[in-house]
């Protein structure tokens, strides 16, 4: 082979690394600034959507319901009534129960306390605060990708102080590099308030538990009053952690109601 071609084409060789290494540079920096800009708009997202959740108000609880509209199949000519009225004008009028209605004056009303049913992806009037590791989060409905980026997420149908009447096992989970990475701070003792408006229930932290993410008992529904804060572990993994944590909670006991013990 020629003296020159050898030369050549060593020379093109630097050449040719040189390019190459410039554009996976810039692919390289392409990327990072594209993670960069969708963690910022993350952060950005979620810092706005509980900002604007401070000025949320409570659901104030109404006392009336719209009945549901009810279709009944049958002959439209007529629109016979369901019962036979001359039935019941021959019917023995002492075999008719009577109430007295002065008597009905003392019973207790029995009407329950209706709350609107939150919204999916919507902040709720609910916020968990944990005062000593400085958490204090409004509550997002649901556990989709939007609510916990927005914040902490109420896992639906299980029953929360002030978005249900409702006692049981109140589920609350959020990820763990942002919203519920304080937890990894967390100890048993540690004063828990879910408060709504100018309510608040207070819980104390009882257990902690490290579970698979199959194994979902820690949801599962209890027969009283009880808050579950969950998050994925560990918290210093790199990538999709492949553990969850599990914090149970339990109503903290005044002194009063000690007493009545």
């Amino acid at each position: 082979m020629p003296r020159t071609t050898v030369a050549l084409r060593s020379r093109r060789s630097p050449v040719r690394g040189f390019f190459f290494r410039r554009a996976l540079a810039v692919v390289l920096i392409g990327a990072g600034a594209a993670l960069i800009g969708v963690g910022a708009f993350h952060r950005i997202d979620g810092w706005l959507a509980q900002r604007n959740a401070e000025r949320l108000e409570p659901p104030v609880p109404s006392e009336t319901v719209s009945p549901p509209e009810v279709n009944v199949e049958g002959p439209e000519e007529d629109r016979a009534p369901i019962f036979d009225t001359d039935t019941l004008e021959a019917a023995d009028a002492e075999s008719v129960p009577l109430v007295d209605t002065a008597d009905m004056a003392d019973l207790p009303s029995s009407r329950p306390e209706l709350v609107p049913p939150p919204v999916p992806d919507n902040a709720t009037s609910l916020r968990v605060v944990i005062p000593r590791i400085g958490m204090d989060y409004a509550v997002f409905e649901g556990v989709s990708e939007k609510a916990l980026r927005r914040g902490p997420g109420h896992l639906p149908g299980t029953p929360c102080p002030g978005l249900s009447s409702a006692e049981g096992n109140c589920v609350l989970t959020g990820h763990r590099d942002s919203f519920f990475r304080a937890l990894a701070h967390a100890h048993e003792g540690d004063l828990v308030e879910l408060r709504t408006g100018s309510r608040s229930r207070r819980y104390r932290l009882v257990r902690k538990m490290v579970v698979r993410p199959n194994q979902t008992e820690v949801l599962a529904p209890t027969a009283g009053a009880r808050l579950t804060l969950l998050t994925c572990y560990p918290f210093r993994w790199i990538g999709p952690a492949p553990l969850r944590i599990a914090w149970q909670a339990r109503p903290e006991i005044t002194t009063a109601a000690r007493d009545s013990r």
